[in-house]
């Protein structure tokens, strides 16, 4: 009698909850549904099990294998497959949903029921709640005056802000018409953007400054300096990388070492002894008649010594 009552109630628990709920077959086929089943898929429940549809009628060609492969291991190990997850359906009408799926055997057969809650709405709004969070996130970054860019694993750029695409002197990227970063890349730097790309996507390397020399979209040659990091950008690991562009700075610091070569070479060529001391004496520079007036084969012998240890007592 016990068990008989347990049955009832739990019959009237199956056919009056307001969740959608159905029994599978091993076949895969639905051979029982409950009315909260029939309205949300849009079809008289005698239908749906009077012409014993498969589940795999209503999910998305996207979910379809994976899923198959869960029906047939909870048959043979119901424990190593998952209890719940997310998918895609479609109803009779076409529409797409969104659905979380509770699903487990039933005792001593090779029938599963399962529970499904439509969380289409959920998913729209925080699907809407990404979308405004990182289009807040690109106006910032696009007001940025360092160049940002985020590229995939294989080089192409999914996004670069206003001043990424000043440096390469190209458009913005846009769907069917995205450029690899890797064509930008100087030939003696491609192996090196390469490896840091390796590294990066396997978590081996360190936020360090890079050096690289870049072709833009016009054929010109420029210097970057770039830090390179791993994002999550629309669901997905990706690389980000900052840049800014140093070629000018690289042009000052190598006439500065011209003009200071320059300088030395006028400084050995004076018949003049010069010195460069600081405060307290210690010798920084001097030329090459400085060198000889105290014995010396060079200048570079008497840097660090003291101006002191020359001067007669």
């Amino acid at each position: 009698m016990a068990e008989t009552a347990s049955g009832s109630e739990y019959e009237i628990i199956f056919e009056n909850t307001g969740t959608a709920m159905a029994v599978i077959e091993d076949d895969m086929s639905i051979s029982r549904v409950n009315a909260a089943f029939a309205l949300f898929w849009g079809s008289p429940r005698e239908e749906i099990e009077g012409r014993k549809w498969k589940w795999t009628d209503f999910v998305s060609r996207h979910d379809l294998e994976r899923m198959k492969a869960y029906h047939a291991l909870r048959r043979r190990e119901p424990s190593a497959a998952p209890g719940s997850y997310d998918f895609v359906a479609y109803d009779k009408s076409g529409r797409k949903r969104d659905i979380h799926l509770i699903v487990s055997m039933i005792n001593g057969t090779r029938k599963s029921i399962a529970s499904m809650i439509d969380i289409t709405e959920k998913k729209r709004a925080e699907e809407a709640a990404l979308w405004d969070s990182e289009e807040s996130l690109r106006n910032v970054i696009d007001t940025m005056m360092d160049s940002v860019l985020i590229f995939d694993w294989d080089g192409t750029v999914l996004f670069w802000n206003k001043a990424a695409a000043q440096l390469a002197e190209a458009e913005a990227p846009r769907e069917g018409n995205q450029p690899n970063y890797m064509r930008f890349i100087h030939p003696d730097y491609v192996e090196k953007a390469k490896l840091n790309m390796i590294l990066l996507q396997e978590d081996r390397k360190e936020s360090t400054l890079v050096d690289y020399k870049i072709y833009t979209r016009k054929g010109q040659i420029k210097s970057i300096e770039c830090l390179s990091t791993k994002i999550n950008y629309q669901g997905k690991k990706v690389g980000m990388l900052v840049a800014r562009d140093i070629t000018e700075r690289i042009k000052a610091e190598t006439a500065l070492k011209q003009n200071e070569e320059f300088l030395r070479s006028v400084f050995d060529n004076m018949l003049d002894s010069i010195l460069i001391v600081d405060w307290d004496g210690t010798v920084l520079f001097g030329n090459n008649a400085a060198a000889s007036l105290v014995g010396m084969s060079s200048p570079q012998e008497g840097v660090g010594l003291n101006l002191i240890e020359f001067i007669h007592p």
